[in-house]
């Protein structure tokens, strides 16, 4: 007996999205010691490219040397460059 509304209502169920798709990406200083991580390469991680979804929520994370960094944040994502503030954090 209930309404055409009430009746659409009902029937549309949210599904949670458990995988987001990253949509920016955060740029901070390595403040520890680790290699870059892109297969074969020696160099030592400069910074962390960490991939974060719209809510801001941490997605992934992946340390790398500079040259590698600036191939990432060259790809087009919404860039938030911390480097700067955590260096003048402390």
């Amino acid at each position: 007996m209930g309404s055409k509304l009430d009746q659409a209502a009902s029937s549309i169920v949210l599904q949670p999205d458990f995988d987001p798709a990253p949509r920016t990406l955060r740029i901070h200083r390595c403040g520890y010691v680790s290699k870059c991580k892109k297969t074969r390469c020696r160099e030592r991680a400069t910074m962390i490219a960490e991939k974060v979804d719209g809510a801001g929520r941490h997605v992934r994370q992946i340390e790398l040397c500079t040259r590698h960094g600036d191939v990432v944040i060259a790809r087009g994502l919404e860039i938030s460059d911390r480097r700067a503030a955590v260096a003048s954090d402390g």
